[in-house]
């Protein structure tokens, strides 16, 4: 079963880029949200914002000079934590005297694969997050379009 019918998209992703079957009914699943929503601290709260979506990467594009080197780092993240479906967090380090790695991903960890098909994908290899302290992976594929996160 695919994603919606009332369902949270970014669980329902999760589990099927993770192979998980869903087994939740949708009343359980909201009983469980409710729950959580009541007893999760203030400080865990933020503030509902708006989307982070494709046409805020062009203005990104537009406005940056991918010339500079620091602007094409800094693009190349913000896309491909964008198509990847991860947090940025995940793909950048708060300070570089914090870098550690066996936490922060490095290069050693991006490989360059093939589907199936024959298609090309990126897989990153995050060494540890929260929910996966041993670590987990995401990926992303050429798009052939400005914002393609190769």
């Amino acid at each position: 079963m695919g994603c919606g019918h009332g369902r949270p998209a970014g669980i329902c992703a999760w589990h099927l880029l993770h192979r998980h079957s869903w087994k939740i009914s949708l009343d359980e699943l909201r009983s469980i949200l409710e729950g959580a929503s009541h007893l999760a601290p203030p400080s865990s709260k933020w503030p509902k914002c708006e989307p982070f979506e494709i046409k805020i990467l062009l203005c990104f594009l537009i406005y940056m000079d991918l010339s500079n080197l620091h602007n094409t780092t800094i693009y190349t993240c913000l896309v491909v934590t964008f198509y990847c479906i991860a947090q940025l967090s995940k793909f950048t380090v708060p300070a570089i005297t914090k870098f550690d790695c066996n936490k922060h991903i490095t290069c050693t960890h991006v490989y360059h694969l093939h589907d199936a098909n024959g298609l090309p994908v990126t897989k990153f290899q995050l060494p540890s997050t929260k929910c996966a302290p041993e670590g987990e992976d995401t990926q992303c594929t050429p798009l052939n379009c400005l914002m393609d996160p190769m």
